[in-house]
């Protein structure tokens, strides 16, 4: 009976320790291995999208970009939001910048704090993701506006409005549909279709 024991106990350890470490580790793009620092997080979440697969997201090291990476992975409307992007050219995106400049910070970029990394200072996709971060980080409707990409901005629209359920704060947006839209989402309605 010792041995019987003894053989149930190692095999619910093993099984256990599979549980634990097999299903959550988590997968890195190849894509960006060779990204700098600065500019992983939005790499690591532009993939994550792309491919659906939030098992990336586990790789970014800020938990509110990872709960947003894992949220939008396993969304195929964000997925579309993200392959109708104006910036389609990966590379692009998230291309080394030529130069620095002599007095700027050695500080790793944190797209969800504004003072740690511009998002004006970004280009195509990855801007568009940083103001959209910062909009719904802040809850402000109006933010959301800086989002150059449509379907990225109705997103943020979206995000906001049923986060703030501010009607009042639709009035601000420059035009009806965006207005329409928050609307919608600040009563917690869905749209049709």
């Amino acid at each position: 009976m010792q041995t019987g024991n003894m053989f149930l106990i190692v095999a619910l350890a093993l099984l256990a320790s599979f549980f634990l470490f097999g299903c959550a580790q988590a997968s890195f793009p190849e894509v960006c291995r060779s990204v700098s620092a600065s500019k992983m997080a939005n790499c690591i979440y532009v993939n994550a999208v792309l491919e659906q697969n939030p098992f990336h997201c586990y790789s970014i090291e800020d938990l509110n970009q990872r709960g947003t990476c894992m949220k939008h992975a396993t969304d195929p409307a964000m997925r579309k939001a993200v392959q109708n992007a104006q910036a389609q050219d990966l590379d692009a995106i998230f291309a080394e910048p030529k130069a620095e400049p002599a007095q700027a910070p050695a500080a790793s970029a944190n797209i969800t704090e504004p003072g740690n990394a511009p998002c004006t200072s970004m280009t195509g996709l990855a801007k568009d993701n940083c103001f959209k971060t910062e909009a719904i980080n802040s809850k402000s409707i109006v933010s959301c506006e800086k989002v150059a990409d449509g379907s990225l901005r109705s997103a943020c629209i979206a995000e906001v409005a049923k986060k703030t359920k501010d009607i009042e704060s639709c009035k601000t947006l420059t035009d009806e549909e965006s207005r329409s839209l928050c609307r919608l989402y600040a009563k917690g309605e869905t749209p049709a279709g």
